[in-house]
């Protein structure tokens, strides 16, 4: 069985400040958003070794295709076909209003046989780097910062007990991430991926989880089958909920506590 690891992250966001006056709805974001593989490695064979291609150019030329090892053209694999992973849309602009899901990259992985002794990927960081402006923007930049979360990559055996791999996403929670209260509106930065399913408990045991612990317990992703070519759909969202309570909520809040206090005098009379 082959492990290998997949850090997915990096994910820069630049925010904006906006002004403190109040406004009557939250505002729309602008963002841009951009992917790339920024490191990889196979386990040095050289035959088949790991390739990165088709550069994105407005990220710092990072590979968004890697591809590996050397096809096997007998048995499932007829059409000699190379094991893959490649981000789709890895470059792309535009302005949403929240609560209102954006499509973002696509990840693909060609899972097909390749000869024995041939290259394999080992471990890969697939970055990330998206800008949020509010719109419209005013005031100086915020701080730029850094999210990182890792997708663990098991590669089973074929003939074994689960031949589809597993894709495992080690710290869930960083794909929910608060962005900053303006404007008397809290906005949150939500990445969604349909794919991500609990884990079933041979496959947390294969990627080594260990039974009563959270990481068990909270265990997420997905699995891409062997043979054919697994699509997995990724969204963004940015939501955005009042920061104070409604006035209305608080006029009916303080009514109940003062028919708490006249329950308790009535009471002691």
């Amino acid at each position: 069985m082959k492990k290998f690891l997949l850090l997915s992250g990096f994910i820069s966001l630049l925010f904006l400040s906006v002004s403190s006056t109040a406004s009557a709805a939250p505002f729309d974001w602008g963002y841009d958003l951009q992917y790339g593989f920024s490191t990889f490695q196979g386990n040095n064979t050289p035959e088949g070794q790991i390739a990165g291609s088709i550069p994105n150019t407005s990220y710092n030329d990072f590979s968004t295709r890697l591809q590996w090892g050397i096809p096997s053209t007998s048995g499932s694999n007829p059409n000699g076909l190379q094991s893959a992973l490649q981000v789709y849309d890895y470059s792309f602009t535009g302005t949403t209003p929240v609560n209102t899901n954006v499509d973002a990259t696509t990840i693909t992985h060609e899972n097909f046989v390749q000869q024995i002794g041939t290259d394999y990927l080992t471990t890969a960081t697939l970055s990330s780097q998206m800008i949020l402006t509010p719109n419209p923007p005013a005031g100086s930049p915020l701080p730029t910062f850094t999210r990182t979360f890792d997708i663990k990559f098991i590669e089973t055996d074929n003939n074994g007990p689960h031949p589809a791999d597993i894709f495992y996403i080690e710290n869930y929670e960083s794909f929910s991430q608060y962005i900053g209260e303006y404007d008397g509106y809290k906005y949150t930065l939500e990445f969604i991926v349909p794919a991500f399913n609990p884990l079933t408990i041979l496959e947390k045991e294969l990627v080594g989880l260990v039974e009563g612990t959270p990481e068990w317990d909270n265990a997420r992703g997905f699995v891409t089958p062997e043979d054919q070519n697994t699509d997995i759909a990724t969204y963004f969202k940015i939501t955005a909920t009042s920061a104070t309570p409604e006035p209305g909520t608080m006029i009916l809040f303080g009514l109940g506590l003062l028919g708490l206090a006249g329950f308790s005098r009535k009471r002691k009379k």
